[in-house]
């Protein structure tokens, strides 16, 4: 089994941090899992921001009707600044991924919010495995038919002393 290609490193940087972004497979296929890798970086020290709280919303394709639209990873510890989730998109499109890291309440008081960043996955329109049954039908049924033509032209042009039995 080969390594699976990550996609390229989205970020957004506000509020004193780089919030960082990648995914992999790079191009997910409809309902396998994809990883979903977050990373947080302190924007002046370049060290990862750690002890954090971390939640994860993908949201629906625009103009998509089926499901409930929205799915939610909470409250997920970050110790070390970096944390993954494995998601399977339910169809394809570019589905906007939020990702919100708050300090934990207990440590920093009532207004944990440290920042929210939007990122995008695109997952292409995937063609079903062709069924080639139907093909192998369609064969047998044409050498059929023209090995029984080329019976009945032979049966038809001998003599007809040959035709008895």
């Amino acid at each position: 089994m080969h390594a699976q290609e990550t996609s390229p490193v989205q970020q957004v940087t506000q509020s004193g941090v780089t919030m960082q972004f990648s995914f992999s497979p790079s191009s997910p296929k409809i309902n396998d899992y994809t990883t979903l890798m977050f990373s947080m970086i302190n924007s002046t020290t370049g060290k990862q921001v750690q002890n954090y709280i971390g939640s994860i919303t993908i949201g629906n394709v625009a103009g998509f009707t089926g499901g409930s639209g929205y799915y939610n990873f909470s409250k997920i510890a970050v110790a070390n600044g970096n944390f993954s989730v494995n998601y399977a998109f339910p169809n394809d499109g570019t589905f906007p991924v939020f990702f919100r890291a708050d300090y934990p309440t207990s440590s920093y008081g009532s207004s944990g919010l440290i920042t929210v960043g939007v990122f995008q996955v695109f997952v292409p329109a995937q063609t079903p495995p062709i069924d080639n049954t139907m093909i192998y039908v369609g064969i047998v049924v044409v050498a059929g038919a023209i090995g029984g033509t080329v019976m009945f032209m032979k049966r038809k042009s001998l003599p007809a002393s040959d035709h008895q039995i």
